[in-house]
């Protein structure tokens, strides 16, 4: 299972992942992500935590959802198949 992840956060994951060559900015990032809501893919929460000066500040949360995890499953599925496909034919 993944855990939640705030936007900023998955940017970071996404330019490391991608060994620097993918950087999102986070307009695009948020825009992205409220259509994988609208779909069902992924869920928002607010959380509050404490800042270095003692004040809570919220956050939003992004986690995948069960269909998300379920789409995404499928879509590793199918590109391993490929793959696959594009190695036998270059034999």
């Amino acid at each position: 299972m993944y855990r939640e992840r705030y936007g900023l956060e998955i940017v970071e994951a996404i330019k490391n992942a991608s060994n620097k060559r993918i950087e999102l900015r986070p307009s695009s990032l948020y825009t992205t992500l409220h259509k994988l809501e609208k779909k069902g893919f992924i869920a928002e929460c607010w959380e509050e935590e404490s800042s270095q000066q003692r004040s809570k500040v919220k956050r939003k949360y992004y986690r995948i959802t069960n269909l998300g995890e379920k789409v995404f499953q499928e879509k590793q599925h199918f590109l391993n198949y490929v793959a696959a496909w594009e190695k036998r034919s270059e034999a």
